[in-house]
């Protein structure tokens, strides 16, 4: 019983992470504005369990000048001096989406199907009894 369990929590969560990341990206979708960032730096490092090269980037939103690291390694090279549109909520410009960048979308794919496969073995087990 408590493996079943498990599988519940497990696929509850897997399956949390990605929605709660889609439910953020309409969420600053909806309260956009549309910048150029320009790619200051590529930092080669690892953010976690993630290791990769991740882009800086620095825009100005109202006369506020941000720089801040891309937490999301990609699969798309990015070169210092690109120009690299992005959006920003109105009010936190801090809180930003890379519209075009598919890697992350990936990876929470990826999440949701494991997240969705584990609930339904655990719904299955249940019906079961075992």
């Amino acid at each position: 019983m408590g493996d079943i369990r498990v599988g519940w929590l497990l696929g509850l969560v897997f399956t949390a992470i990605p929605v709660l990341f889609f439910v953020y990206r309409r969420y600053i979708a909806k309260n956009k504005i549309e910048v150029d960032a320009v790619v200051v730096d590529i930092v080669n490092g690892s953010i976690g369990d993630i290791s990769g090269l991740f882009p800086v980037l620095r825009y100005t939103v109202a006369g506020k000048i941000y720089t801040t690291q891309y937490n999301v390694g990609s699969w798309k090279p990015y070169l210092k001096g690109a120009v690299v549109r992005i959006y920003c909520h109105k009010e936190k410009p801090e809180k930003y989406i890379v519209p075009g960048d598919k890697t992350l979308l990936f990876g929470l794919w990826v999440f949701l199907i494991m997240g969705l496969a584990t609930l339904g073995f655990a719904v299955f087990l249940t019906i079961t009894g075992e």
